[in-house]
């Protein structure tokens, strides 16, 4: 069957309004931030090309820096000079530092790449990283694991931990690791010390946090801390259906149960989150992410952390979001000092990364990206299972797509099937019944409501009822394309993952090139998936019933909306709808013909 003309001249509108739209109505799509070389220099970065040797005047031996100037009971941290620090480098991250604060200046994930062009260039050009984190230059911003101390109400805030210049010192772990040391003495006698560990081939690094005091008089006192776990989240590839960066904290409950609970920058613009735990929850973790990485600190025991809190800059800076953990600590009445071990995460939201035992904790973030629709989640699940057994077997996401798609078709033919027979059934009633209606139609022509009233007492008197069946379709169909939806765009496999041809990276659009003069992307997947769609309602039987008939031509716009709706979307999902709409036009042309015919029609009676 050839596809009606008013087809092509529907597709052809489409396409034309598609252009309108992205080139003069549709809002531009955030264009991604550059990724900075993580070799630049810089007045705090080493000189050496080594990236784990000690840098010139390092402070390894352990020498303090310049003394903080007391003044009367106070004193000034900005006498003091910041020291270069050799960064951390191991096979999945490059950390550098920052005594100001003694925090992270920087976060680069080096099995990940900004683009896709750096991807292809990572053998010659590490500055194509994936750069995580970094300390704002105008310090509007704490760097990660910068300290700083909770105000009680009629309380001032002294220590000024995350201003401050640390004294550095470089140490090994029993187990051969490097250790960079942060020590600060205040003024007052209080004693701080932070102890942050790199082990090889690790996405995250142990945290020890020391408080104890040269003065007696503080023997016994208590005092609360705020860590950060990130500030500043660089958002990679931001696209059009992309949301902005998220921060977030995750509780454990007595019964040892896991949720995550996550506000957006723009909602913590409004009204900053204070996490407190209550008796029955314990905090978790807490962190900001978007939606392929995360930074995330967590305590390593219950006993840790009792709070944490979640804050967004105010402006319109969408990397503002923020997240810090509290922590209790005591100053001993003897000699000694209070200690608090936690783990900074910096990588991939990866469920397999989060299998491992050492972080397992993490792993409830990925719901997230579920949706809101917790009782629908499994779907989620389900269809990534069987996505990751088709790349196993093709190890191309695209062929997984388009198998993924097979399967999920066959498996509901049984249902599709149901529907196109009772469909068929309904209409041969409503065609016998059809002098009848007419004349219902010519004696109530100016009662609308009585027509209707005695167009169901005819349908019931020969027990004619509509079909439920397609319902059933749209129930499951809508959930499986909402799933597809969601882990097409925020699973971390499909991110920079080909297909063939000029297909390199399933979850942006399949640029073909760009349109000389308006400036727009020729999507092909999209347009394609628009035309198969169209050629699929063509083949639907046609109702006998006028009004069934019109309903049947508005629903032709249905293929347009969804065309000109994700056209700049993910390719895997345009993959999915043409595999979709190309193996329905198969089952309508075959496989229903030739296998399983559906009821003859019944003609229309004469009058």
């Amino acid at each position: 069957m050839r596809v009606e003309r008013r087809g092509f001249v529907t597709l052809t509108l489409c396409i034309l309004f598609t252009l309108v739209y992205f080139k003069f109505l549709a809002p531009p799509p955030p264009v991604a931030k550059g990724e900075g070389t993580p070799t630049a220099t810089s007045a705090n970065e080493t000189s050496s090309g080594a990236p784990n040797a000690p840098a010139a005047g390092a402070a390894a031996s352990g020498q303090p820096a310049n003394p903080a100037a007391v003044e009367s009971g106070a004193f000034t941290a900005t006498q003091a000079t910041e020291r270069e620090i050799a960064p951390f480098e191991n096979d999945a991250l490059r950390v550098e530092f920052t005594n100001r604060g003694a925090g992270l200046r920087q976060v680069f994930l080096k099995n990940y790449f900004a683009n896709l062009d750096a991807k292809i260039a990572k053998h010659s050009n590490p500055s194509g990283w994936v750069r995580l984190l970094q300390d704002d230059p105008r310090k509007v911003r704490r760097p990660a694991l910068a300290l700083r101390e909770v105000v009680r109400p009629g309380s001032v805030a002294h220590w000024k931990l995350d201003e401050v210049v640390w004294d550095v010192a470089e140490e090994t772990s029993d187990a051969g690791h490097r250790v960079v040391v942060f020590r600060y003495d205040a003024p007052d006698g209080m004693q701080f010390e932070k102890r942050i560990e790199c082990r090889p081939g690790q996405h995250w690094l142990a945290v020890t946090l020391k408080v104890g005091s040269r003065d007696v008089a503080h023997r016994g006192d208590a005092i609360d801390l705020l860590m950060t776990a990130a500030d500043g989240v660089k958002d990679v590839e931001r696209g059009q259906f992309t949301d902005p960066p998220k921060a977030f904290y995750g509780v454990v409950d007595r019964f040892n149960q896991a949720t995550v609970t996550a506000d957006l920058a723009s909602s913590l613009h409004e009204t900053p989150r204070d996490v407190a735990a209550g008796e029955q929850n314990k905090i978790a973790f807490v962190g900001a992410g978007n939606l392929y990485f995360a930074a995330m600190l967590r305590p390593e025991t219950d006993a840790d952390a009792i709070g944490g809190a979640l804050r967004a800059a105010a402006g319109d800076d969408a990397e503002a979001v923020s997240a810090e953990l509290q922590v209790f600590m005591r100053i001993p009445r003897e000699d000694g000092v209070d200690s608090k071990a936690m783990r900074f995460f910096a990588g991939p939201k990866s469920k397999d990364l989060f299998k491992a035992e050492d972080l397992a904790s993490f792993e409830p973030l990925i719901e997230l990206d579920y949706g809101s629709w917790e009782s629908f989640r499994w779907i989620n699940k389900l269809l990534l299972v069987i996505l990751n057994f088709f790349h196993g077997l093709a190890s191309n996401w695209g062929v997984a797509v388009v198998f993924l798609t097979l399967v999920l078709r066959v498996s509901m033919f049984p249902i599709t099937r149901m529907q196109q027979v009772s469909m068929q059934k309904y209409s041969n009633q409503m065609m016998v019944l059809k002098p009848k209606l007419d004349q219902l139609r010519e004696r109530y022509k100016d009662n609308a409501q009585r027509f209707a009233q005695e167009q169901m007492k005819l349908l019931k008197e020969h027990q004619v009822r509509p079909p439920v069946v397609g319902c059933l379709t749209s129930f499951i169909t809508i959930p499986v394309f909402v799933g597809m939806f969601q882990i097409l765009r925020s699973s971390i496999d499909l991110r920079h993952a080909g297909f063939v041809g000029w297909i390199h990276d399933l979850s942006l659009p399949d640029a073909l090139f760009v349109i000389p003069g308006i400036d727009i992307n020729f999507n092909v997947l999209p347009i394609l998936a628009t035309a198969a769609f169209l050629w699929q309602m063509s083949l639907a039987p046609k109702p006998s019933d006028p009004q069934a008939q019109q309903q049947q031509k508005i629903m032709l716009i249905m293929p347009i909306v969804f065309g000109v709706m994700f056209y700049n979307y993910a390719a895997g999902l345009s993959l999915y709808m043409l595999v979709s709409s190309l193996y329905g036009i198969f089952e309508s042309k075959v496989i229903r013909k030739r296998f399983f015919p559906l009821p003859a029609a019944v003609p229309a009676p004469a009058k």
